[in-house]
């Protein structure tokens, strides 16, 4: 015997006419062969996009302020030495001298500041001998020093410190700050 029609009635799909009855049609999706589509969906995409967004607006302007960080810390660092050495000199009662070291060395000694990068130069005191050679500067134990002023620049960045030869006192001026 031949397969019945999905339209004749002895379909074995239809089991009895009734107003209430669904005809099923052979073309509908239930009969059509399932294939998985694989995929993102648009909604996938924007809160992929947004998180990324959102994570570069976090982590760009720490990349760009790396190298100012690193400055400031570095002038940071030059002025701490200049200050231990100075608050040497008044507790212990004789003469500290600081040493800032243009960088490259490799064993510069204790309570030497060692630059990383940054350039050094003299604007006022006493010029040190020879390219890279340390810039030196003297405590005295009334509070007095050699005094000078330096110039430390790292790209564009310029930063000064000044060193007062009466009160030995040190301050530095750094790109964008007031002082």
């Amino acid at each position: 015997m031949l397969d019945p029609s999905p339209f004749d009635d002895r379909s074995p799909l239809i089991t009895h006419r009734s107003p209430f009855t669904i005809h099923r049609s052979p073309f509908t999706a239930r009969h059509l062969p399932r294939t998985r589509v694989s995929g993102f969906t648009l909604l996938e995409l924007l809160v992929v996009m947004a998180i990324v967004g959102m994570l570069a607006a976090l982590v760009a302007p720490r990349i760009g302020s790396s190298e100012g960080s690193l400055f400031r810390a570095q002038v940071r660092e030059a002025v701490a030495a200049l200050n231990y050495a100075r608050r040497s000199a008044i507790i212990q009662g004789y003469p500290a001298e600081a040493v800032l070291q243009p960088g490259g060395v490799t064993d510069p000694g204790e309570g030497h500041w060692v630059s990383r990068g940054v350039s050094l130069s003299v604007l006022e005191g006493k010029v040190p001998e020879g390219k890279d050679a340390p810039f030196k500067v003297t405590f005295f134990p009334e509070g007095g020093s050699s005094g000078g002023e330096l110039a430390l620049k790292l790209g564009t960045r310029t930063a000064t410190i000044r060193i007062d030869a009466v009160t030995g006192r040190v301050r530095a001026k750094l790109p964008g700050e007031e002082g």
